[in-house]
């Protein structure tokens, strides 16, 4: 399969897999905030935010190693399959272990110390999830299957469990049995010809893996704790309802993250197998920054023009207050679009030890700015400490690919943020004239953008279709 056409097939698959994911999650969430009040989600929040600290630690950077070395040569999955399962749970059993040493003796609140628990339990999936093997070996459209099925099951099971506010405990417990279902309907795919493979597991190779990995381990803790880091520094400075407003504004930047996700894991692989033909991987990485751009320019605009509306709109009057950081969230989802696509991309390129220096250095000028700024200015200060140390990773990002990458960013910059100013500006000038609400204006800009992309010829679907000239293979 040509380097293009995989990515025309991931971006598909990964695209459908995880929005439908997203889709019902994001249902789900709405429906939870709006039964639970502020309170309440802050403590699912908190309970959500603990547990995250310890699932990165357990990946300790191993789906990136595994893509890479298994999509470049896929017969080595029979090894890394069961190396990687057997490592995860050589780090899960400690992490699990000083997880429930901090609840017990170190939480004195009883709901917060409950909810605590009840989300270790979602540790064991995350264990068997095997999305870094489907990727690899471009089977990506067990995305769909998976992200699917636990969606779906965790929407149904909120919606039929939880219906009065003190039900919250219940939450955990349906997130759990949803992916731990979902895991083992992947895990018993893959290993239905080679259940052995995890009998014979080589230590020594579970070892050099953790050597490996350890390069990546640093950044992917300090990548995935941004919010669990900001949501827990509310609770420890402020309140549940202030934790309540940040779940709820934040959640924009979680769902809209689905696409810059989309985007470097659909070019990935393409992009660890053509990384000694400079053709290829200066066509793929402009492609790449290109739709980064173009799409993230959209948060930005719609957030921010319509923050009040949206926040209204989706949770009601109660979360008032959280108009002002909806805004703030909603520009830093769009700096998302490049710091992440930027960044993890560079372990393809063999660039480990940047791609660690600009995720590190991040995160801790977010947790250096929240603190002041959570103290002073509240949920908002902690928003705008999201923006910020956002901003310094998307340029950093940026120059560190140049150095693998001709990039040539600036006229899609320039064209993405013209054409959206003019397709905000005529529904602005409508809505002056036919009064409409909120979400309809909103799908309306969006159609009308991707449309003048399109007939102005800034976006194609030919960017995504492979041609036989354009990128070769390396011999």
């Amino acid at each position: 399969m040509k380097p293009r056409s995989e990515v025309l097939q991931n971006f598909l698959y990964i695209g459908l897999g995880d929005g439908l994911s997203r889709v019902f999650s994001f249902v789900a969430f709405v429906y939870l905030a709006r039964i639970l009040g502020p309170s309440n989600l802050g403590l699912i929040g908190f309970g959500a935010s603990a547990v995250a600290l310890l699932i990165p630690i357990i990946d300790y950077g191993l789906g990136f190693v595994g893509t890479r070395e298994v999509s470049r040569h896929p017969a080595l999955l029979k090894r890394y399959l069961p190396g990687i399962i057997f490592t995860r749970l050589f780090l899960a059993v400690p992490a699990l272990a000083c997880y429930l040493f901090i609840a017990y003796f170190f939480i004195h609140d009883a709901e917060k110390q409950h909810i605590m628990v009840l989300y270790g339990l979602t540790l064991i999936p995350a264990i068997l999830s095997l999305s870094w093997a489907y990727q690899a070996m471009r089977k990506t459209w067990w995305f769909i299957i998976e992200k699917g099925v636990q969606a779906g099951l965790f929407l149904a099971g909120v919606l039929a469990v939880v219906l009065r506010p003190e039900q919250y405990a219940a939450i955990p417990v349906l997130l759990f049995c949803s992916s731990l279902v979902a895991a083992v309907i992947v895990l018993v795919y893959f290993l239905w010809t080679q259940w052995s493979a995890l009998v014979g597991v080589d230590i020594r190779f579970c070892i050099d893996l953790l050597k490996s990995s350890f390069k990546l381990f640093v950044p992917t803790v300090l990548a995935q704790l941004n919010f669990a880091v900001g949501l827990l520094l509310i609770v420890q400075f402020g309140s549940l309802d202030e934790a309540g407003f940040f779940s709820a504004t934040s959640k924009i930047a979680v769902f809209v993250v689905a696409v810059p996700n989309l985007l470097w894991s659909s070019f990935y692989p393409a992009l660890s197998r053509t990384v000694h033909s400079r053709e290829s991987v200066d066509r793929l990485g402009n492609l790449l920054c290109k739709y980064a751009i173009l799409i993230g320019v959209i948060p930005f605009m719609v957030g921010t023009v319509f923050c009040g509306e949206i926040v209204d709109v989706l949770f009601g009057h109660q979360y008032g207050q959280a108009a002002l950081p909806f805004a703030l969230f909603s520009v830093f989802a769009s700096l998302q679009f490049l710091s992440i696509t930027c960044t993890r991309v560079l372990p393809a390129f063999g660039m480990e030890r940047t791609f660690s220096r600009i995720i590190t250095g991040g995160a801790i000028l977010q947790i250096a700015l929240c603190v002041p700024f959570i103290l002073f200015y509240g949920v908002a200060g902690a928003a705008f400490s999201f923006v910020v140390s956002e901003a310094v990773m998307a340029v950093l990002a940026v120059q560190a690919l140049r150095r693998s990458v001709s990039l040539h960013i600036g006229r899609p910059f320039i064209q993405s943020f013209g054409v959206m100013a003019l397709s905000c500006g005529v529904v602005v000038a409508l809505r002056s004239v036919f009064p409409m609400t909120a979400i309809p204006a909103i799908v309306i800009i969006v159609v009308l953008y991707m449309a003048l992309l399109l007939v102005s010829s800034i976006a194609t679907t030919k960017d995504f279709v492979m041609g036989e000239n354009l990128v070769r293979e390396p011999q």
